[in-house]
């Protein structure tokens, strides 16, 4: 019999839609779960895992899980989440991207000083770049392609993943004619610090959003890269820290546009709605969908 704990901030939400969706298992919900909720626990809902125990099951609250890697050698089965996500990542991106391509700092800056110019934007779409050929990474490029973009995607071995027009490795990448960079990375010991300023020299002014972990970029190199027009303008929704002091350079740079964080909101449904899925995996003796790589 599984014993499901679910915690953190979203724990009885989640618990609330996993009794009304008929979840028929021994189930707790702690937002800061006590020894003996971690001690009688067989599977945890999280979004980190603290004590020291290990557990048949653990699933990820949110799609990335960096802050439960340390704890792997803990966890016999690792899932995670996904349902709203990809589709809420692609708005965000697209939004992002859409907004560059249509000069929409410039719009803004234009307004501000009643100031009636006309000035043309690029037409048609370029070439954009996604750092991350993943699942979230793919529904992305769709929602660029449809909007007229010829979608890269990159990875380590440069294997073709659905979705994209073209699959290559970062060194092989045509970045030079990239109209924007999207950052999808999560965040690992490769990924860490991975886009700085050998990856930056390679552009030619475009723009740069990073949707994945703030600390897979080089922020003193991404704000020469702006300095120098390499990247004329950067949208991140992630950042190191977060939150961002209030004094921080990123929050006053005029080609720096900052979201805290909301390119993707995990809801207490789709958190349910995949636990019951990956439940069935589990009782049927099935390889779950959501499970996460080694």
């Amino acid at each position: 019999m599984m014993k499901l704990l679910v915690t953190g901030p979203l724990a009885e939400q989640v618990r609330d839609e996993l009794v009304a969706r008929g979840f028929d298992e021994p189930l707790r919900a702690a937002s800061e779960p006590s020894p003996d909720d971690l001690a009688w626990a067989t599977a945890v809902v999280c979004r980190s895992l603290p004590g020291e125990g290990t557990y048949r099951w653990v699933h990820s609250i949110a799609a990335g899980h960096d802050q439960l890697d340390e704890a792997r050698d803990r966890i016999e089965v690792f899932t995670r989440t996904l349902g709203s996500l990809p589709e809420q990542m692609a708005h965000s991106v697209c939004w992002a991207v859409l907004d560059h391509e249509l000069l929409g700092p410039h719009r803004r800056q234009c307004q501000a000083q009643n100031d009636w110019v006309r000035t043309p934007h690029q037409w048609p779409p370029g070439s954009c770049v996604l750092l991350g050929t993943g699942v979230i990474a793919q529904r992305v490029a769709q929602a660029l392609q449809a909007l007229g973009f010829h979608t890269v995607g990159v990875n380590r071995s440069g294997r073709e993943a659905p979705g994209f027009d073209h699959v290559t490795t970062l060194e092989e990448a045509d970045l030079e004619s990239a109209q924007a960079l999207v950052n999808l990375l999560p965040l690992t010991p490769q990924t860490a610090g991975a886009v700085g300023e050998q990856v930056f020299r390679r552009l030619r002014g475009a723009l740069y959003v990073n949707v994945g972990r703030g600390d897979t970029t080089r922020q003193e190199d991404l704000r020469r890269a702006l300095q120098q027009g390499h990247l004329s303008h950067a949208h991140l929704d992630v950042t190191t820290p977060e939150p961002l002091p209030a004094e921080h350079w990123l929050w006053r740079h005029p080609k720096v546009t900052i979201t805290p964080h909301v390119a993707a909101i995990t809801l207490a449904s789709d958190v349910a709605e995949d636990v019951l899925e990956t439940v069935a995996d589990l009782r049927a003796g099935r390889s779950p969908r959501l499970l996460v790589a080694d």
